[in-house]
């Protein structure tokens, strides 16, 4: 069900229909693009709207800049004036934190340059550098970079030497390489996730990392020259942002679909969806460009999106499972059958769901450190049940407040 007045915690447009959306949450969609026209954002706009229930929706949704940008294309008699001014202010700061981040992030990219690293800029900075009319319209908390694997160590050290901190973490060192895809490093004025992976473990054994370096196109930070993902992969990346995420902001959205709108006659659709077959991603990527295409209806070649969304199509069997799963109080256990759903073959399903159960050696060693193998499985196993359990009592809960 959509967001609504009393239930501020629940994805709005997790919904069975956008006709479903209140008038409040339908503005901000519209003023979510930046292609929307004056003629669009005025017909959104209502005299009875309730603008504390809209500010707040919109603040929850990191889209406040994005509301701002599109007030401007109308009449400002059409919006309270004391609205404007709290918009005004959110996007100033955010355009002052841009900057800063920017500045900072400038200083780290060329150390790791001299230092031989090389590095491709991944998500929030890269967008709103390139696809974003203006960075102030894209705010980020975070800066994600990607380092290849064989340099993840000078990296690593690097960012010690410049004052960064890695996030304290359960595993020993050297787990995270091996089983994982990035680490979060904290700075005075900056957080900096360090990837050698943009793709999660569950999928990246399909996705070979050389694919998005020998792809990577160069771009300027102002006048530092940088790498970004080719705009295929760029796709790829931001559907596994919202994928990490839990879909749990309407900006992972919005980005797709600025991504999209601006480079519409750069992409290479066809290489695009061999790449998410070859990925066995698919269903992933549908169903996120799906509910994309449902919220904010980017302009993008008709061919594609027969190809990746059929018209009229009904939803499939596991994509109402996902809806049901997927919403802002996901558990791990869910969040673990979502993952399932969303692989394309069933040699990858029974691959994972015997991952699950049976992780490696070397994991439960690094996992459980000074632990013999049958207690780490043991300890393993006991998680399993235990996280089964909450998940059944759960669901019996939810079922039992149905009838």
């Amino acid at each position: 069900m959509p967001i609504n007045k009393r239930k501020q915690d629940t994805a709005f447009f997790l919904c069975d229909s956008i006709d479903d959306l209140t008038k409040e949450e339908k503005l901000i969609l519209t003023c979510s693009r930046t292609w929307a026209t004056s003629g669009e954002i005025e017909s959104s706009i209502y005299p009875d709207l309730d603008w504390d229930y809209t500010l707040e929706t919109a603040t929850n949704h990191h889209v406040v800049p994005l509301l701002y940008y599109s007030f401007q294309k109308v009449s400002s008699d059409l919006i309270p004036s004391d609205v404007i001014k709290k918009l005004q202010q959110k996007y100033t700061i955010t355009l002052a934190k841009n900057i800063l981040a920017v500045k900072e992030l400038k200083s780290v990219l060329k150390s790791f340059l001299e230092s031989g690293i090389e590095v491709i800029l991944l998500k929030g900075v890269a967008l709103a550098d390139t696809v974003y009319p203006d960075i102030a319209l894209r705010p980020f908390n975070d800066v994600d970079i990607l380092v290849r694997k064989e340099d993840i160590n000078k990296a690593r050290l690097k960012l010690s030497q410049l004052g960064y901190k890695l996030e304290l973490s359960e595993y020993r060192p050297g787990f995270a390489e091996r089983f994982w895809y990035v680490a979060d490093y904290t700075g005075e004025n900056l957080y900096i996730d360090l990837h050698w992976h943009i793709i999660r473990h569950s999928y990246s054994k399909y996705a070979p990392i050389t694919h998005f370096w020998d792809s990577a196109v160069p771009i300027y930070l102002d006048d530092l020259k940088i790498k970004v993902l080719s705009p295929e992969n760029l796709l790829i990346s931001l559907c596994f942002h919202a994928l990490k995420h839990h879909y749990s902001s309407l900006l992972y959205f919005v980005d797709i679909a600025e991504v999209i709108n601006y480079y519409n006659k750069l992409i290479d659709w066809n290489v695009f969806i061999e790449n998410i077959r070859q990925y066995k991603i698919y269903s992933l990527v549908r169903y996120v460009l799906d509910l994309t295409k449902a919220l904010l209806n980017p302009p993008s070649p008709t061919t594609f999106l027969e190809q990746i969304i059929p018209t009229n199509k009904k939803l499939s069997l596991e994509e109402k499972l996902l809806n049901a799963l997927i919403n802002s109080n996901t558990t791990k256990i869910e969040w673990d059958i979502a993952d399932f759903i969303m692989l394309d073959s069933c040699t990858a399903r029974i691959q994972y769901i015997y991952s699950k159960f049976f992780p490696c050696r070397d994991f439960l060693l690094f996992k459980y450190p000074n632990r013999s193998i049958y207690s780490s499985y043991f300890l393993w196993q006991t998680r399993i049940f235990r996280e089964s359990i909450k998940f059944l009592l759960k669901g019996l809960a939810k079922y039992n407040s149905y009838y």
